[in-house]
């Protein structure tokens, strides 16, 4: 929310989003964007996202706010998206070996040729590293450990 800038004006999307999608939906909610796709690859939780948004619809003011499948290894959920996004969001998705060249290859795909990708995720082993050394090759990688002043001070308290 520090960075809403951002996001105003912006087609967003958020990848592997989960029951709540609670990212792109706080995106929607106060960043100005032009569109949210909030999106999931298990239909019950796209479905208890459209409840969701239709629950709080007036707290998106004239941004488009959208639930909808996607699985990223199908390539028919991808069609109508390629080059769509500015922003492509996705947080805590690295952890499955097996998704992590599909996740890559999402993200290439959906978003625009100057667009930004914004992959937040925990220490888990090497798992951050394995997807940086997939996706580096076709992105300009910036890794930011304290992106946040004060979650990086609490962060430091818990370890």
């Amino acid at each position: 929310m520090k960075n809403k800038e951002l996001f105003g004006g912006n087609s967003v999307c958020e990848l592997g989003g989960g029951m709540a999608c609670l990212s792109g939906l706080a995106i929607a909610a106060t960043a100005g964007a032009k569109e949210v796709f909030v999106t999931d690859g298990n239909m019950r939780c796209v479905e208890n996202v459209k409840c969701i948004i239709e629950q709080n619809r007036q707290y998106f003011g004239a941004t488009h706010v959208v639930s909808r499948l996607l699985r990223w290894d199908v390539v028919e959920d991808l069609t109508d998206l390629k080059s769509r996004f500015d922003v492509v969001i996705c947080a805590d998705c690295l952890y499955y070996d097996d998704g992590r060249h599909a996740l890559a290859e999402t993200i290439w795909k959906i978003l625009k040729v100057d667009g930004v990708a914004v992959i937040l995720a925990p220490t888990r082993g090497k798992t951050f590293q394995y997807f940086v050394d997939i996706v580096e090759k076709d992105f300009m990688v910036e890794r930011l450990m304290a992106y946040d002043t004060h979650v990086w001070e609490l962060n430091c308290r818990v370890s």
